[in-house]
């Protein structure tokens, strides 16, 4: 089964190289990088240290105010709040976010990882602008009819396609792994359905 565990191996390394945009005409070693033509190796038994503070005296200028609405970059086409996808999951702060973008005329407004109907609710009835919503594992029961309802305008899927057609490859080769079987192969397409999709 060596051979399997390669297969899986080898998928999610290509699945890691388009992510990041590799480009595989490249070398996949990396070069070392060149010592400076002066460079003199530290001795760590004779190294010293150093110690100190940075004291800082007078008042400190006081915090500026972002005017988001007052940029010019901030009111065009689709512009996003992504507090949910960086660890910053503020509601509150993520609808004030949007609510400047709308009124430095934004078209759209996208807040990608809101991961309940309630959130979805609250940002669609607190904007007047069109509102996209990202696909997230959370919404496994969610329909487009549902969003419809709740006012959404446009859905993106994000890399949720890519992620489930590699989930069911994964899925097929720790079957083969682990069982020896192949049912998996049920929800396999077909060959004319593929060549179908592939004609011009």
């Amino acid at each position: 089964m060596t051979r399997i565990n390669k297969l899986i191996g080898c998928a999610l390394l290509a699945a890691a190289l388009a992510a990041c945009g590799s480009d595989s005409s490249k070398s996949a070693e990396p070069s070392a990088p060149a010592a400076a033509p002066d460079a003199k190796k530290v001795d760590r038994e004779t190294a010293g240290d150093i110690t100190g503070k940075v004291v800082l005296e007078g008042t400190p200028p006081q915090n500026a105010v972002l005017k988001m609405a007052s940029d010019p970059a901030c009111g065009t086409g689709e512009v996003r709040a992504e507090n949910f996808v960086v660890g910053r999951p503020d509601l509150k702060d993520t609808i004030a976010r949007l609510q400047a973008y709308q009124e430095a005329g934004a078209d759209v407004l996208y807040a990608p990882g809101l991961a309940s109907k309630d959130d979805v609710a609250a940002v669609v009835g607190a904007v007047d602008r069109p509102v996209n919503v990202l696909v997230v594992p959370a919404a496994g029961d969610w329909s487009v009819a549902d969003l419809s309802r709740l006012g959404v305008k446009r859905i993106s899927t994000g890399s949720v396609l890519a992620r489930a057609a590699l989930g069911g490859f994964l899925r097929a080769a720790r079957e083969m792994r682990e069982h020896g079987t192949f049912g998996f192969g049920k929800d396999a397409a077909s060959s004319r359905e593929i060549a179908a999709m592939l004609e011009p």
